[in-house]
């Protein structure tokens, strides 16, 4: 069963090592990603390094990145300013998707998933971490190539392989 936090808790909770964002984002925020508030991105579990050690080793947790789009084919660094879609802040959750599914296809450093495209290829459960949908992956990654937006010399030959064996 998942843990919800009470509302104690949720008061409680400072963002530890994001306390500057988690205080910086309004409370009627939502994540773009996969539409969870703030409550709901909190996560019951086992911290690790230095949050474990400032915050103890179990407890609540959550992150929030500011998610952009990592660079045009030209390689200029624009932080979200140019490129495919703005730079928002998402939970880590689904910061946590995009990266994962970048590592295990081996997809370019350069590309990163649109909160729109995350929202699409996850499966997300209050105070929970999400679970990847790997057939609205490989839609997704097919349409971006037929976009333009990946030629298919950055995708795994056999996609449906790769996400096998990472």
């Amino acid at each position: 069963m998942t843990r919800q936090p009470t509302d104690a808790e949720y008061a409680a909770y400072d963002g530890m090592h994001c306390n500057w964002l988690w205080r910086a984002t309004p409370e009627d925020w939502v994540c773009p990603g996969c539409g969870r508030s703030k409550r709901q991105i909190l996560v019951w579990g086992t911290r690790k390094g230095s949050n474990a050690r400032v915050y103890g080793p179990v407890g609540w947790k959550t992150a929030l990145h500011k998610h952009h789009d990592h660079g045009p084919r030209d390689g200029r660094d624009f932080n979200g300013a140019l490129g495919r879609f703005p730079a928002e802040i998402i939970c880590g959750a689904c910061n946590a998707v995009d990266g994962n599914i970048k590592a295990i296809l081996k997809l370019p450093v350069s590309f990163s998933f649109s909160p729109a495209e995350i929202r699409r290829l996850i499966r997300a459960a209050n105070n929970a971490p999400h679970q990847i949908m790997w057939a609205a992956v490989t839609d997704i990654l097919r349409e971006l190539q037929q976009a333009g937006i990946l030629p298919a010399s950055d995708l795994p030959r056999d996609i449906e392989a790769s996400m096998c064996s990472p």
